[in-house]
């Protein structure tokens, strides 16, 4: 999409506009968590803006893919800022009490354009924090006086005060989400009416589709180009020699099934309205 990511495009954006942003996500994963998904990868790169500048949020379902604590150091700087204390203590699954922390520093970060925990530059740092359970540091405190090194995450270099102010309204919603203890976290739908007290302002053009029912359907249906599968397994087959004609022969395979069930399908439709008029006749 031209617009990019959240995490980019937002810093293009005036506070105000920003938060319409927000409940799209919110809406988004209020979707997901009504299917029982958890997406486990929840931060401003895994959400993308569409042509109509609204958020949708991608990569959901990895939750089978992160079970690895963060302290083994498999999880990037930037996934190891939005994720849980509770990664880091043990609970290598990720719950939808995970995802509501992510959305709270999600929020945090679009909002102010800081960083969580943007105070400290190396993962150790980060895991010591999440272990003992530190809160988010609000931007503009005043031990940020103190900070005179520059945060490497801050979205716009170019501008000399590198944070935006959190109100206390939209302050209260991030604590919400970002309690540590799993438990006194707020649901998604106790988060959607936190959001909708905010009285966000979107002049937006409304749309018909419902919040990440289109990049459910891509996941569940992708669209596959067998041909061009064809061409990159023949590119692979250059490198891999030895494995040549059993990579050649799994693309066939893959064809020939792709065919076959879509001749079973034709072919059971024609079947059934030959034999309609038949049981008619019988029938009388």
């Amino acid at each position: 999409m031209k617009n990019g990511n959240l995490r980019d495009y937002a810093t293009r954006l005036p506070q105000k506009s920003r938060l319409p942003l927000i409940s799209d996500v919110v809406d988004g994963l209020q979707y997901l968590h009504g299917l029982g998904v958890v997406h486990g990868d929840l931060k401003g790169e895994n959400v993308l803006i569409s042509d109509e500048g609204r958020g949708l949020i991608t990569d959901f379902g990895a939750s089978h893919i992160t079970t690895v604590t963060a302290a083994s150091g498999s999880l990037s700087l930037t996934t190891l800022r939005f994720s849980a204390p509770e990664v880091v203590m043990g609970n290598k699954q990720p719950t939808k009490q995970f995802d509501i922390w992510s959305l709270g520093c999600l929020c945090y970060a679009v909002l102010s354009r800081k960083s969580p925990y943007y105070q400290y530059k190396l993962e150790i740092q980060i895991v010591a924090a999440l272990t003992r359970k530190e809160l988010l540091k609000r931007p503009g405190s005043s031990d940020d006086d103190n900070d005179e090194e520059k945060d490497e995450f801050d979205w716009d270099d170019d501008i000399k005060q590198d944070w935006d102010a959190i109100d206390d309204q939209a302050w209260a919603l991030i604590m919400k989400c970002c309690s540590p203890e799993p438990g006194d976290r707020p649901d998604i739908a106790r988060v959607r009416e936190l959001v909708t007290d905010l009285k966000v302002w979107d002049d937006r053009p409304a749309t018909k589709v419902a919040p990440g029912a289109d990049i459910l359907k891509l996941r569940v249906e992708p669209k596959i180009d067998l041909r061009h599968v064809e061409e990159l397994l023949d590119q692979v087959r250059v490198c891999c020699h030895p494995f040549a004609n059993l990579l050649k022969i799994d693309c066939l395979f893959f064809q020939e099934k792709i065919a076959a069930s879509v001749e079973v399908d034709s072919g059971t439709a024609d079947t059934n309205r030959d034999n309609a008029p038949a049981d008619s006749e019988t029938n009388s």
